[in-house]
Order: C-alpha cells, then structure tokens, then sequence
C-alpha cells in the first residue's frame, strides 16, 4: 500500500479563497442588480409621476376649454334670445340701437375678449360685425373658411337653433367660435316672422395672452400654441393636441416635472447607498479572505500532521507487528485500556479477556513496582521491570521486560503506557549457564560433591554411576 504524500484534492489554488471568490462575486452581482433595478424603478417612477402631473394639466386645461365654451354660450344665449335683438338685428339692422347704445358692441370685446361679434342674414351674409371692439363690417369668411362657416351653420340647424360652438383656427390661431339663432325669446311683446332666422356668432380667439391666463387660473406655467410638433420635443415641453375643424394645433406648457424632484433628492442617497454598500462588501470580503487563506493554512498544516500520523500510525502498527514486542496502556488504576495484536501471539491469551483487568495480574511480582510508578507521576521519567514472570496460556512460566512511562492525554488525563519483551529465552538460558557452572553436565551433581566422592569411590562404581546418568538425562 502506497500513502499519498499530499492531500488529495488540496492544490495550491485555495479552495476557500476560490468558493468566497466565487460568492463574493454573486454577491456583488446581485447587490448591482439590486440596485441596477432600483435605478430603473426610480426612473419609471419619476416618468409616471410626470404623466400623471402632464395628465393632469392637460385635464385642466380641457376643461378650462370646456368652461370657456359653455361661459361663450351662455353669453351668447343672453343676446340672442332677446326680443330687442329680434326686433333691432332681425326685422330690422339698426346700427344705433347695437353699437350706439352698446345692446351687442364694444363692452363684450371689454368685458369678454370676444374678437368677433356677427349678426348673419338668414342667407348668411354679415348684416352687423364688431371686430376687436370696433365697428366693422366685415364678411365671417375673412375669419373662418366657408367650409367650416358651412359646418357651423349645418350643425345649429340641426339643434334648432340652440347655441353651439366649435373650435377653428383663425390665422393659425386657435378660436372658439359660437352660433345661435336670434330669437323673441320670453318676450311676448315681439312676434315672431316666418321664414329663416338671423344668426349671431361670437368668436373668441385664444391669443397668447389668454392662453398664458387661462393656464396661470390653474397653476399650469406658460400654456402657448405652436404649429411645429418637433419644437416642443427638442425643448422637452408638454404637449398635447388641440383638435379644430380646419386643423390641429399643439398646446405647450411648462410642466411642473416633480418627478425630477424625485430623482434630485433620491438618486444620490441611492448612488451613496450603493457605494456604501460596496465598500463594506469589499471590506468585509477582504476581511473574510484573510480569514479563508488563513483557514486554508492551517487545514493544509492539520492535513500533513494527520498525514504524519497515519504514516507514524502505519510505521509503528509495522513495527509492533514483526518485532516480538508487545504494548499495553492502562490508567492509573492499572486496568488495562488497550493492548496491542502480538499480544495474543506471545501471550496466548485473547486480547478482550484482558481488557479491563489489571496488569498485575498478569505479572504479580510486579504490582508493587507498577504501583509505585503511578505514584511518583512523574511524566518524563521511563520505568523498567526485567524478567518480570508471568503464566503463560499453556500453563508454562514465561518472563518479559516491562518498559512503562506515564502520558498526559489531550483530554487531561494520564495514562500508563509501555512495552513488554519476551526474555524467556534468555532467562532460560541464564539458569541453564548457572547450573551448569555448579552441577556435572553428565551426572547433575554439584561439582564439589563430585570431587569428594569421586576420590573415595572405586574406578568401577564411579563408572557405573556416570552411565546411570547419562541415562537419566537421556529420558529427561
């Protein structure tokens, strides 16, 4: 079996750098999206609150129209359903009762700002006219086309002479332009002739000053008319369009924009947030790297120490399983904890019958020894006990070395750990060189019993005896 000498899928590109890397820049990414959406959002919330402002100018400035017309026909109705105006411009044209006396003259120029007063024949041509509060008499086709005289006349016909009004333009002004029939009215006094009505048109022309005016009363800034579309657009001005019988004209203004408000005071706290924002990602990224390549250090540091462990594990399991050594641990109470595989093979015994007993039982004349070493805990000093007996698992002595030495575990506590040499061998050997030293290898009688003996006894009987020995030892 071959170790590996690295750590298999360690290489020196920093894995966790890489992995924070990567987050680091889906983070930002979706920080930037975040905030890219934020932006738009604000963006298309700034141009809704411009449509709506636009919307809501444009509505009041419809309606101001609106108002307008419905005012010019109210006007016109209070001259127009007269008997006097009956009377004085119908049956008859008398300069002096309208103008002289101001029945239908210059007060609504004064009053009113209607440029054109008409009073038509019942064929349609101009019986009376005032133009820009002056007296004049003046064809209505030199301000309207006939076509849209035509449709003016058609119209109120069709309502009965009930008052109507249409927008035209006027010299590329835009006007409003109002009809009615003159009748008696409630005016019993006057009898109505048969035949066709006269008409009376009033025109108001929306000058630019009436215009600023009108848009002014409802708080909309510098209302206008332009005739050109990609003006408004290049000035970036609020528009819409003014439909008229003979055109559409473009009513500009000023708009408020409060959107740009909105963009002003709220965009730079979002620019400042997206940059405090970054900067404490980048801050705490860094943060977080220098964390992450010190992380990746010391899992590179404990991956060689485990690889050192298990090559030191594999090169001490090696070791203990061809030498004749066999190890042991036990507490301080000398119960054994572990003990090592060539225990069983020296010993004979099982190595989970002995787990949990006592060492001394199994070297008795030792235990005083052992336990005198628990004692003295002294963690750097190494303790031996030679050719200490033991009974082996055939029933025959058997001797070994003990070695010992106390080791505080990680966890606080101290065990008792050592390594046991079989030295029967030698002990045999040692008691087998001392007897021989004393006794006759032949006979195994003491040598000094020999030698006295020996002088006493005959030739014959010391030879019988030697042969009985030999004997002897031959059947040991």
């Amino acid at each position: 079996m071959t170790l590996p000498l690295n750590n298999p899928g360690f290489t020196d590109t920093e894995p966790s750098k890489g992995l924070i890397n990567k987050t680091f820049t889906y983070i930002v990414t979706l920080l930037i999206s975040i905030f890219i959406a934020a932006i738009i959002s604000l963006l298309i919330i700034k141009d809704n609150v411009n449509e709506i402002s636009d919307t809501h100018d444009e509505f009041l400035l419809r309606k101001a129209l609106d108002t307008r017309q419905e005012s010019m026909r109210s006007h016109l109705k209070d001259n127009a359903e007269w008997g006097d105006a009956y009377k004085h411009l119908h049956l008859n044209t008398d300069v002096h009762w309208a103008w002289d006396k101001q029945n239908l003259g210059k007060s609504l120029y004064d009053n009113f700002g209607y440029e054109g007063v008409f009073v038509l024949s019942p064929e349609g041509s101009t019986r009376y006219s005032v133009v820009d509060g002056k007296l004049k008499l003046q064809e209505l086709e030199r301000w309207l086309d006939k076509s849209t005289k035509d449709r003016l006349l058609h119209e109120l016909s069709i309502k009965k002479g009930v008052p109507v009004s249409v927008l035209a333009l006027i010299d590329s002004v835009p006007a409003i332009v109002s009809a009615q029939w003159i009748t008696t009215g409630d005016d019993a006094s006057v009898q109505t002739m048969p035949g066709k009505p006269s008409t009376m048109v009033f025109i108001d022309k929306l000058t630019a000053k009436k215009l600023l005016t009108i848009g002014q009363d409802d708080g909309i800034q510098n209302v206008r008319t332009s005739s050109d579309p990609a003006t408004s657009q290049i000035k970036n001005q609020t528009e819409f369009t003014l439909s008229t019988q003979n055109g559409d004209v473009q009513i500009i203004w000023d708009g408020e924009n409060p959107g740009q408000a909105l963009i002003i005071y709220f965009l730079p706290l979002l620019i400042l947030s997206v940059v405090l924002t970054v900067s404490m990602t980048v801050i705490l990224m860094r943060h977080i790297m220098h964390k992450a390549r010190m992380l990746d250090e010391n899992t590179f540091l404990l991956e060689q120490a485990r690889l050192n462990l298990i090559t030191s594990e594999k090169r001490f399991r090696d070791v203990s399983e061809t030498t004749s050594d066999w190890f042991w641990e036990t507490d301080l109470s000398l119960r054994i904890t572990w003990l090592s595989g060539r225990f069983s093979t020296i010993t004979g015994y099982e190595n989970s019958k002995w787990i949990g007993r006592r060492l001394d039982e199994l070297f008795p004349t030792s235990r005083g020894l052992l336990q005198n070493c628990v004692r003295l805990r002294e963690l750097t000093e190494r303790f031996e006990f030679k050719s200490c007996p033991y009974i082996h698992a055939q029933q025959s002595t058997a001797y070994c070395t003990l070695l010992a030495k106390l080791s505080a575990q990680p966890d606080g506590t101290v065990v008792l750990r050592g390594a046991a040499t079989d030295v029967s061998l030698e002990v045999e050997a040692t008691k087998r060189v001392e007897f021989l030293s004393r006794h006759d290898e032949l006979t195994g009688l003491l040598r000094s019993h020999f030698r006295i003996v020996g002088k006493r006894m005959p030739a014959s009987v010391r030879s019988q005896t030697i042969a009985s020995a030999k004997t002897s030892r031959r059947w040991h």
